[in-house]
């Protein structure tokens, strides 16, 4: 599924509302929020959030309200559906949290969308669709990354690490340091095959035809079954609309088990050292917020990362238009009209101030001149 140069988005703008307009065209309706909401609703879900750190003010009616951090959290607290079906939402939101850290705070805008209800494969399939479409939307040269949480949490109940080994595995496994995974499985009597099996895992990163030989092996239990089944599944339905060559398989995605489950992705673009995209199934949030029989998935784009690919608008006008104070001013606005109609972009202004501009004109009641004449 490969774009021509046309195709691709030419300005952060212009992929906000592209992206929308194929979101939509997909039944995914406009969802939008207020940038506010009372803290405790965040504070009840603190964990889920990128940062603990929230911007909070009291309203007039002496409520502690704070700047939204998040997304998901609210569209899953408002979401609907019928049995059977899912409520299928897209939006573009800013959020408000400090960078990495401990920094400042940072308003970031996010275009991305959600899927809530009783999915199945074919809602999953969608949505890895959908993020490799906004990718190649964006750059001809984009991966989407791919993992299923299934299989670490299958190898991890096997080996059963205790609580505070469990948590230095998943940090070890999804900074892929092979030396700290390798000394940490040797430790409390694991078992060397063990340690093999997650470390092979750890390692793996391909397409998913390259690796599906090494998840065959690696499948011992329901949970890596499962998590097997469902990579082929999505595999085979993208490869039969030419978006699998996108797909690249990599274990060492990780988010939150204890809120995310099953396919987790994260997608690249040349151009950029950091993941413009990110998503995943969460269907134990959904348990955490009273909705334990329903699932969910769904993903961000980060489009203030995407500033860096296109060349901000330049503030020089392609036209500057100055006139004669004996100029009437109906003769004035229908010149620059004329101008903008010729698909120029005109600022007009009584004198020249010595802005920069393509072209100079300079009206007089004999007509038309350059300015610079």
């Amino acid at each position: 599924m490969k774009n021509g140069e046309k195709d691709i988005f030419r300005s952060a703008a212009e992929a906000q509302q592209g992206l929308c307009e194929l979101y939509r065209r997909c039944g995914y309706r406009h969802y939008k929020m207020s940038k506010f909401e009372e803290y405790d609703f965040y504070a009840k879900n603190k964990n889920f959030l990128v940062s603990g750190n929230v911007i909070t003010f009291t309203d007039p009616d002496g409520r502690l309200m704070a700047l939204k951090p998040d997304i998901t959290l609210s569209i899953v607290k408002n979401a609907r559906w019928q049995p059977g079906g899912a409520e299928k939402v897209y939006y573009t939101e800013s959020v408000y949290r400090p960078e990495k850290d401990g920094g400042e705070f940072r308003e970031i805008t996010q275009t991305g969308l959600e899927c809530v209800g009783d999915l199945s494969l074919y809602d999953t399939a969608e949505v890895l669709l959908l993020a490799v479409q906004s990718l190649e939307k964006i750059s001809r040269d984009a991966i989407l990354s791919l993992s299923h949480l299934g299989f670490l949490e299958g190898l991890l109940d096997e080996m059963k690490p205790d609580e505070p080994l469990r948590r230095q595995i998943l940090r070890a496994v999804s900074q892929k340091n092979m030396p700290a995974l390798r000394a940490l499985c040797g430790k409390s009597g694991l078992a060397a095959a063990d340690g093999d099996r997650l470390i092979t895992l750890t390692g793996l990163c391909g397409s998913f035809p390259e690796t599906e030989k090494e998840l065959r092996v690696l499948n011992r239990n329901e949970k890596t079954d499962e998590a097997y089944r469902t990579l082929c599944a999505v595999y085979e339905a993208l490869a039969a609309v030419g978006a699998a060559e996108r797909l690249r398989i990599d274990f060492s995605l990780l988010n939150d088990m204890r809120y995310y489950n099953g396919i987790v992705f994260r997608g690249y673009i040349n151009g950029i050292p950091q993941g413009v995209l990110a998503g995943g199934s969460y269907d134990r949030l959904l348990a955490e917020m009273g909705k334990p029989s329903a699932n969910a998935i769904g993903f961000a784009l980060y489009l203030d990362l995407l500033e860096r690919l296109f060349p901000g608008e330049t503030e020089d006008e392609s036209v500057l238009l100055s006139a004669d104070r004996d100029v009437p001013i109906g003769k004035v606005l229908k010149e620059a009209q004329t101008l903008r109609e010729q698909g120029l972009r005109v600022r007009v202004q009584a004198v020249d101030d010595g802005s920069a501009a393509a072209r100079k004109l300079r009206l007089t009641k004999e007509g038309m001149a350059d300015a610079d004449a």
